[in-house]
C-alpha cells in the first residue's frame, strides 16, 4: 500500500528537518531582541537605530558576497553525491563556493571599509559615533560571515540539520550577545558592540570549518581548493545571489529609506526597526521549512516525480500557513506589550507590526513557493521578479515615507510584498503545476478569524495598552486550533 502524503519518507524528512530548524530559529530569534533591548536601555534609541541601520547594510553586503552560492550548494551537493565520481564532484562544488565567496567578500570589505560615507549619511552631531565609523568597522566581519554561510549550506545539502542549527541559530547568536553585552555591563561604551559583531562572525566560522572537516571526511583542503570550477553551479548561483540581495532589500529598504530621509532621527530607525523585527518573526516559519524542503524537492525535480512534487508542496504548504497564522496573530496582538519592554516611546508604533505581518500572509498561504521555483532551476525568473517588485517598493516608499513617515514605510512594504507574493504563486501554479489545497487554506483562515474575534473585541472594548495587548494575544493563542 502506498504511503499517504503526510507519512511518505520525503515528507517525514521535511517535517523532521523543519522541526529541528524551527527549534533553532526560536532559540536564535531570541538573540537579536535581547541585544537590542540592552542597547536601548543602556545606550538609548539613537545608538540602537544607528546599529540596526548599519547591520542591515552589512546583511545586504553579505547577500552580495555569498552571491547565491549557499543555495547553489544546497542544490548541487545532492547532485554531486549521486554523480558517478561523487568525491570529485563534491570537491568541485565545495571548492567553487569557497573560492568565490572568499574573494567576493574580501573585495566588498575593502571597498566598503575604504568608502563607508558612500553608503550612509552621518546622523546628527549629538550621536556618540558617526555612522560611517560603524560601517567601516563592522564590515570587517563580512568575510567570516560569508564563508560560514556557504559552509553551513553545503552541510545542509547532506540533509544534516543539527550542524546547521548548531552554528547558525545557537553559536552565532549566543557569541554575539555574550561578546557584545559583557563589555557594556562592565562600563565600556558603544564601541564594544563591534567586538561582539566581529568576534561572533569568526568564532562561528571556526565552528563551521570543524564541522565541514567532520562531515566531509573524504575531502581534504588541498583537493577542494585545487578542484575544477563547477560552471553549472556558478550559472545557477549568481542569479539567485542577486535575487537574494534584492529580496533582502525588499524587506529592508523601508528601514534604509527612513534613515536616508531622516538622518537626524536615528531613533525612528530604532522604533520602526524593532516593530519590523517583531513582524519578521513570522518569516521564520517558512524559512524553517524551506531549509529541509529544498533538497527533498530538488531530488523530486531531478527524478521528474510530478506527483511527489505536488503532494509535498500541498502538505508543507498547509503546515506553513497553519503555523504562520498562529505566530502572526499572536505577535500582532501582543506588539504593544512587546514594544513597551524597549521603552514607552516604542509603543506609539505598535500598528506597524500587524501591517507588516499582513503583507506576508499571501507568501505563507502559498506555501514554499520561492524554494520550489529555485529548486526547479528558475533562479533567473526569481531575479526578474525581485527587480520589478523592488522598483515598485522603492517608488512607493519615496511617495509615502515623506508624508506618513514610519507608517508610510509599513504600508509601502506591505503593498509591495502582497503583489510580489501573488505573482510568485501564479508562476508556481503555471510553471510547476503545483499549488496548495484551496479548501484547506480557507479552513485555516476561518479558524484564525474565530480565534481572533474575541481577541480583537478586547482591544475594541478597552483602550489598547500593553496589558490589554498581552491579554488579547493570550486569548488568540489559546483559542487557535
Amino acid at each position: 500500500m502506498a504511503a499517504s502524503p503526510d507519512t511518505s519518507p520525503s515528507i517525514q524528512t521535511v517535517a523532521r528537518g523543519a522541526g529541528i530548524n524551527m527549534l533553532g530559529e526560536i532559540v536564535g530569534a531570541v538573540g537579536a531582541p535581547l541585544l537590542y533591548l540592552v542597547i536601548s536601555w543602556v545606550l538609548g534609541p539613537k545608538i540602537l537605530g544607528t546599529y540596526i541601520l548599519v547591520t542591515y547594510y552589512i546583511a545586504l553586503f553579505l547577500r552580495l558576497a555569498v552571491l547565491g552560492f549557499e543555495t547553489g550548494a544546497l542544490r548541487h551537493i545532492p547532485i554531486a553525491r549521486a554523480a558517478p565520481q561523487s568525491q570529485q564532484a563534491q570537491a568541485s562544488v565545495l571548492g567553487t563556493i569557497l573560492r568565490w565567496t572568499a574573494v567576493l567578500s574580501l573585495v566588498i570589505t575593502a571597498v566598503v571599509g575604504l568608502c563607508p560615507e558612500f553608503f550612509l549619511k552621518v546622523g546628527g552631531d549629538d550621536q556618540a559615533l558617526a555612522v560611517t565609523w560603524w560601517m567601516a568597522v563592522l564590515v570587517l566581519a563580512l568575510p567570516g560571515q560569508a564563508v560560514t554561510k556557504v559552509i553551513l549550506y553545503a552541510i545542509r545539502g547532506l540533509s544534516n540539520m543539527w550542524a546547521f542549527v548548531l552554528v547558525q541559530n545557537i553559536i552565532a547568536p549566543l557569541t554575539l550577545m555574550g561578546l557584545s553585552l559583557l563589555p557594556l555591563l562592565f562600563g565600556f561604551d558603544e564601541r564594544s558592540l563591534a567586538i561582539g559583531f566581529i568576534g561572533s562572525a569568526y568564532l562561528s566560522l571556526l565552528a563551521a570549518l570543524i564541522l565541514l572537516v567532520r562531515l566531509f571526511p573524504d575531502q581534504d583542503a588541498g583537493n577542494v581548493l585545487r578542484s575544477k570550477r563547477d560552471g553549472a553551479l556558478i550559472a545557477f548561483s549568481y542569479p539567485q545571489g542577486l535575487t537574494e540581495a534584492l529580496n533582502y532589500l525588499l524587506g529592508r529598504i523601508d528601514v534604509i529609506m527612513i534613515g536616508a530621509f531622516f538622518p537626524e532621527k536615528p531613533e525612528w530607525v530604532a522604533f520602526y526597526g524593532m516593530a519590523a523585527l517583531i513582524a519578521g518573526v513570522v518569516k521564520k516559519v517558512r524559512f524553517s521549512f524551506d531549509n529541509s524542503f529544498s533538497p527533498v524537492f530538488a531530488d523530486l525535480v531531478i527524478r521528474g516525480d510530478r506527483q511527489g512534487m505536488a503532494e509535498q508542496y500541498r502538505t508543507v504548504g498547509r503546515w506553513i500557513f497553519t503555523l504562520f497564522l498562529l505566530f502572526a496573530g499572536t505577535l500582532a496582538l501582543s506588539s504593544k506589550f512587546i514594544l513597551s519592554i524597549y521603552g514607552s516611546d516604542f509603543t506609539d508604533y505598535w500598528l506597524v507590526v500587524p501591517i507588516l505581518a499582513f503583507g506576508r500572509m499571501f507568501n505563507a498561504a502559498g506555501g514554499p513557493a520561492q524554494a520550489s521555483l529555485l529548486m526547479a532551476g528558475r533562479s533567473k525568473l526569481e531575479f526578474a521578479n525581485n527587480i520589478l517588485i523592488n522598483i515598485v517598493n522603492v517608488l512607493l516608499n519615496l511617495i509615502l515615507i515623506p508624508r506618513y513617515h514610519v507608517f508610510g514605510a509599513a504600508i509601502a512594504t506591505t503593498a509591495s510584498l502582497t503583489v510580489f507574493n501573488l505573482v510568485r504563486l501564479a508562476e508556481v501554479a503555471v510553471l510547476l503545476k503545483v499549488w496548495v489545497n484551496l479548501g484547506e487554506t480557507v479552513r485555516i483562515i476561518l479558524s484564525g478569524l474565530v480565534a481572533g474575534a474575541p481577541a480583537v473585541a478586547v482591544l475594541l472594548i478597552y483602550p489598547p495598552t500593553p496589558g490589554t495587548s498581552l491579554l488579547a494575544a493570550v486569548i488568540y493563542a489559546v483559542l487557535y486550533p
